[in-house]
C-alpha cells in the first residue's frame, strides 16, 4: 500500500515536470514599403522573461531564449526591434525610432500553453 503511494506520488511529480508549457513563435517583419527588414533582431520582454529572434533574408524570425530551437514561456510581453544602421551603410534608420524601444513600440505578444503564434508586423 506504501510502495502504491509512493509510486503514484512520484509518476505525479514526473508529469508535472515533463509538461511542456511553452509555445513556438514565429512571424515575419516588413517595413512600410512591404520590404522585409533583413537585418538585426527583435526582443520581446515579460516580468519574468527575455526572448529574442533575428531575421533573415525574407524578415522572417522564431523568438528563442537562451538558444535556437526554444520555445516561449506563457505570458504577456512587449516588444522592440533592434538595427544596426553601421551595419547597412545607411544613416538612419529605415523604420520609426520608435520600435528601438520598449515603451513606445506598441509591439506586444501574449502567449498562451501550447497555442503556437505567428507575428505579421509592419513598421510603419
Amino acid at each position: 500500500m506504501v510502495f502504491r503511494k509512493i509510486s503514484c506520488i512520484i509518476l505525479l511529480f514526473v508529469l508535472i515536470g515533463c509538461s511542456n508549457n511553452t509555445t513556438m513563435v514565429t512571424g515575419t517583419v516588413k517595413l512600410a514599403d512591404g520590404k522585409p527588414l533583413t537585418i538585426g533582431f527583435i526582443t520581446y520582454e515579460s516580468v519574468t522573461t527575455n526572448v529574442i529572434g533575428t531575421f533573415d533574408e525574407q524578415g522572417r524570425f522564431s523568438l528563442f531564449q537562451a538558444r535556437p530551437g526554444d520555445r516561449v514561456p506563457p505570458g504577456t510581453y512587449r516588444g522592440a526591434i533592434s538595427y544596426d544602421i553601421s551595419e547597412t551603410g545607411e544613416s538612419r534608420l529605415p523604420f520609426p525610432g520608435k520600435y528601438t524601444s520598449f515603451d513606445t513600440s506598441g509591439l506586444t505578444l501574449t502567449v498562451e500553453p501550447g497555442k503556437p503564434v505567428n507575428l505579421e508586423i509592419v513598421l510603419e
